[in-house]
């Protein structure tokens, strides 16, 4: 039997420098595993016509007033690229504003009563810090340990008899969890691992 304490998951926060972590039982980190899911990125048409996110200020002043251009446009790498993109999106912006202000109402309501993430109703229930999900993103680690589906030593004593063992191998997985519907050009490039842990 694998030791619980092996079973580990940490999640953090690097916009809001929060870190939290627990031991899990083999149990409960295979009912964790069904939690890594984040919800869906909204394309760019629809998050001109809709404020996306409604969870707090900065992100709804954010996908309301100028979404293509806060969004995408002004990250565009290359200069001359990037002021025509911000041309471009500030006259898409302008014209769709009318559009976004009769969703908006909508949106909100949508959005205060849509089921919660499992993940988050998940970490709440363990107490931890609601600054976790101000960003409605976070980033998880979980790592596990199994035992080798193969023997990994083999050793005869010396009456004769061949013995054999197993060996543990560590697990991770690594992912950043969206806890919100997010603008597709809002969305960071997630981060998705999976590896095994030296010993």
């Amino acid at each position: 039997m694998i030791d619980s304490t092996n079973h580990r998951i940490i999640m953090s926060s690097s916009e809001n420098q929060i870190t939290w972590q627990k031991q899990l039982s083999a149990d409960e980190c295979q009912k964790v595993k069904t939690y890594l899911k984040s919800e869906d990125k909204i394309g760019p048409l629809s998050a001109t016509l809709k404020p996306v996110r409604t969870n707090n200020w900065d992100n709804f002043s954010k996908d309301f007033f100028l979404p293509t251009t806060v969004n995408h446009a002004i990250k565009v790498q290359h200069t001359v690229g990037r002021i025509f993109a911000i041309l471009a999106s500030l006259v898409l912006d302008i014209f769709t504003s009318p559009i976004r202000l009769l969703m908006t109402p909508y949106r909100v309501y949508s959005n205060a009563n849509k089921e919660e993430h499992p993940l988050q109703k998940y970490l709440k229930a363990e107490g931890v810090d609601e600054k976790m999900f101000e960003s409605g993103r976070a980033e998880l680690r979980l790592q596990w340990e199994t035992m080798s589906e193969t023997p990994t030593s083999h050793w005869t004593t010396n009456d004769g008899v061949k013995h054999s063992s197993h060996s543990r191998q560590g697990h991770f997985e690594e992912k950043n969890i969206n806890f919100i519907e997010v603008p597709y050009y809002e969305l960071k490039l997630g981060r998705s691992a999976h590896g095994a842990l030296a010993h």
